[in-house]
């Protein structure tokens, strides 16, 4: 590392592992983030506007969506729950969004399951977008591992959710 002719520093860190309770969902030993969008209000109050699973389909490496390419889901969460709904990826077929109701490699349910550790998750969404006003919304990706929930990145050019729930979530950013 230290004779590469681009690169004069690199980050090392430790790989982290999914919970356990994602092994069921998916066959898959690469992270699965959750994606929790955070909106920082006119009165610095924090809240969650949006958050959903990124659950890896097939051989891939990253859990990425990346437009559909990749073929993986976003799985939505409700809030007040922690708990997963229908998933949804993006398709070739006409409408472009084709709900998914079971893993198409596990055959695992996603309504009803559990996210482990929401309530960790939402707290440290929230503690960590208040760090980073005045930067208003910020989509993180944080992990849920057996140590507990790490943020991966945060993304101030995050997409916009595919739920067709855009509505509610605009007149939430504008409050």
């Amino acid at each position: 590392m230290m004779a590469d002719p681009i690169y004069n520093c690199f980050v090392i860190q430790e790989r982290l592992r999914n919970h356990s309770d994602f092994s069921h969902l998916s066959k898959s030993d690469y992270l699965q983030t959750i994606r929790v969008i955070t909106n920082i209000d006119k009165n610095s109050n924090c809240r969650i506007i949006c958050a959903y699973l990124k659950p890896i389909i097939g051989e891939n490496i990253v859990d990425n969506q990346n437009y559909g390419r990749t073929g993986n889901l976003l799985a939505q969460i409700d809030l007040d729950k922690g708990v997963l709904q229908s998933a949804i990826y993006m398709s070739s077929k006409p409408h472009g969004i084709e709900k998914v109701t079971n893993h198409p490699d596990t055959d695992f349910l996603f309504s009803g399951f559990m996210i482990p550790n929401w309530n960790e998750v939402c707290a440290l969404a929230i503690s960590t977008a208040r760090k980073f006003i005045p930067i208003q919304a910020i989509g993180w990706d944080i992990a849920v591992t057996p140590n507990g929930s790490f943020i991966i990145e945060g993304n101030i050019w995050w997409d916009p959710p595919k739920f067709g729930d855009m509505d509610r979530i605009l007149s939430e950013l504008n409050t």
